[in-house]
């Protein structure tokens, strides 16, 4: 996948950052909002500001200029919004973390057998919300 694709609208992801110190070091479970060019970045950030502290930070070849890449716009978990550079994301470490509830129908399971599966599943990490053996 390529970053575009993390960074598409909607999607719930996970990532760290390189200029940990001044942004932070870990964004997770953050909701891609938008993609930004500099002028409507600066409606959030100070781009040239963050940049000029930014970019010593950033690994080589990395663009020396704000105007020359996008800034994405992320919502946390508690609502607080963020804008940061797309050239501050370590790749590498990019997650698609969205969640959801997941409906399996298993045929011919005996009340035995319910026990054994949601022991298993628990087994695992996951919590159960609802049986229902028909």
């Amino acid at each position: 996948m390529t970053l575009k694709d993390y960074l598409e609208y909607g999607n719930i992801i996970s990532f760290d950052t390189y200029p940990a110190s001044i942004i932070g070091a870990r964004f997770e479970d953050v909701k891609v909002m938008a993609l930004l060019d500099k002028e409507t970045a600066k409606q959030y950030i100070d781009p040239d500001t963050l940049h000029v502290n930014v970019y010593p930070l950033l690994p080589a070849g990395s663009p020396d200029d704000p105007d020359a890449y996008q800034y994405v716009k992320l919502k946390h978990p508690n609502g607080n919004i963020t804008v940061i550079g797309t050239p501050w994301i370590i790749p590498d470490t990019l997650s698609i973390v969205n969640k959801g509830n997941l409906t399996i129908l298993i045929e011919d399971v005996t009340v035995t057998d319910r026990e054994v599966i949601l022991r298993a599943i628990k087994d695992n990490g996951y919590q159960v919300k609802r049986t229902e053996l028909v």
